[in-house]
């Protein structure tokens, strides 16, 4: 299941705080970066959003569609992979 929006909950609650919505070309929510940041990764490549308005904070195009994505919060990057059929080789996204 390919996901469509992101939602923040009240932790104490469960009830959704703010919500948006994040394109049909999201293919997973990888986590959170050193700063709370939220990653995702789509078809071409990746967006981060900011925690407090879930709103696109960065985006990384790649070249061709990705294959893999993982992401290394603690470093603020994450690592991309085409498909294998495309033997591209590793690719390394960081921000700060």
């Amino acid at each position: 299941m390919r996901p469509t929006q992101l939602v923040a909950f009240d932790a104490y609650t469960l009830q959704p705080l703010r919500q948006a919505a994040i394109g049909a070309d999201a293919v997973e929510v990888l986590g959170a970066d050193s700063a709370g940041r939220i990653v995702v990764a789509r078809r071409h490549g990746v967006t981060v959003h900011r925690p407090d308005t879930l709103a696109v904070e960065g985006a990384y195009e790649h070249h061709a569609p990705l294959g893999d994505a993982l992401l290394l919060g603690e470093h603020d990057s994450v690592v991309l992979r085409g498909p294998v059929t495309a033997g591209d080789g590793l690719t390394v996204v960081r921000w700060s």
